[in-house]
């Protein structure tokens, strides 16, 4: 049984090539090696700078009163 895995030809074991309608080979697609953790990356950075700047925003409003939300905001008509 070993020997007739080891006997196989490395052609058989390669993935199906495309062809286009002339019957050409075509190339094999680019593929970005690790695409996930790279996204998971950018988009923890990005939604950590954007919380922080906006952090900061509503501080820098607050301390020169352009903008301070009402603390009676209850809609208790009582």
């Amino acid at each position: 049984m070993l020997r007739q895995v080891l006997a196989c030809p490395r052609h058989a074991m390669r993935r199906a090539l495309v062809t286009d309608s002339a019957g050409a080979y075509l190339e094999i697609p680019h593929v970005t090696r690790w695409a996930v953790p790279k996204f998971a990356a950018v988009f923890v950075v990005g939604i950590s700078t954007g919380a922080f700047i906006s952090a900061r925003g509503a501080k820098f409003l607050e301390e020169y009163e352009l903008f301070v939300p009402d603390d009676d905001d209850d809609d208790d008509d009582d």
